[in-house]
Order: C-alpha cells, then sequence, then structure tokens
C-alpha cells in the first residue's frame, strides 16, 4: 500500500527526510555544557562578591563603542584569573580577559542575593496604632 502524501510541515523527521542523519542532533544533545543546564542555583558569597565587584566596574568607553546595549565591565585585579574562570564556566560572565560582561544568569544570580539581603529600612519602619476610643471620643464631640 503507498505512503500518504503529508506536507514537509507537518512531518515529524524532516531531517531524515532530507537526507540528513540524527548524528550531529545526538551529539548536540549529549555535549551540551553543564553549565547552561544549571537553573535556580545558590551561588555561593565569594562568588556573589566577585560578581558585585565586576558589576561596580563598568568600562563606558567599551560599552559606548559596541554596536549592542550590552555593559562591559572591566574584572578588578584583586580578583585573580581563577575566580574569572570559575565565574565564566558558571556561565556567569562572558568575554575575553578581564573585559567581561555579566550574562542573564548572572544578573539573575545578582537580583537573587540584593532580594535575599535583609532591608533595614523595612525591618526599622514603624506605624502609629489606632486607637478606637480616642476616634469615639472625637466622633461624639462632633455630633
Amino acid at each position: 500500500m503507498p505512503q500518504p502524501i503529508v506536507p514537509i510541515h507537518k512531518q515529524e523527521s524532516m531531517p531524515i527526510t532530507f537526507g540528513e542523519s540524527m548524528q550531529p542532533e545526538l551529539q548536540s544533545i549529549l555535549l551540551q555544557t553543564t553549565a547552561s543546564a544549571k537553573s535556580n542555583t545558590r551561588y555561593s558569597i565569594n562568588t556573589i562578591a566577585a560578581l558585585q565587584d565586576i558589576d561596580k566596574n563598568t568600562d563606558f568607553v567599551v560599552t559606548a563603542v559596541t554596536d549592542s546595549n550590552e555593559r562591559y565591565c572591566s574584572v578588578p585585579t584583586e580578583i585573580d584569573e581563577n575566580t574569572v574562570l570559575a565565574l565564566k564556566a558558571e556561565g556567569l560572565i562572558s568575554g575575553y580577559g578581564r573585559s567581561v560582561k555579566i550574562t542573564e544568569r548572572g544578573r539573575t544570580a545578582l537580583r537573587d542575593a540584593y532580594l535575599s539581603t535583609k532591608n533595614s529600612l523595612k525591618e526599622n519602619r514603624t506605624s502609629d496604632k489606632f486607637d478606637f476610643r480616642s476616634f469615639s471620643r472625637i466622633a461624639k464631640k462632633g455630633e
């Protein structure tokens, strides 16, 4: 019995139809980096401190020269090469040498770190208690 004619856009295995093997797709799945698979990771205090130091050193000259709106930061001299390589391996920063940009994962890690810290303004805030008795006295005098 002949096979029914199915439009190409409705076929499930388009690469096989055109003679491509499944090998590159399988290789890309098996060779994915572990850094890209991580999500919702809690980072150490040292990692967050290094990211904050890098974020504070925005290189406005390099950022202005680039075509896109990506902020480039220069890595301070206090941060050693091993820390920079560890941040790159985690996928928190990207770039070449000491001129890097913080990736979306790095921005998320910084945001989570900022939001998890205690807010001193919120802790010290107090509000006056509503005194119903004094309000009722004022209301009776006004009648």
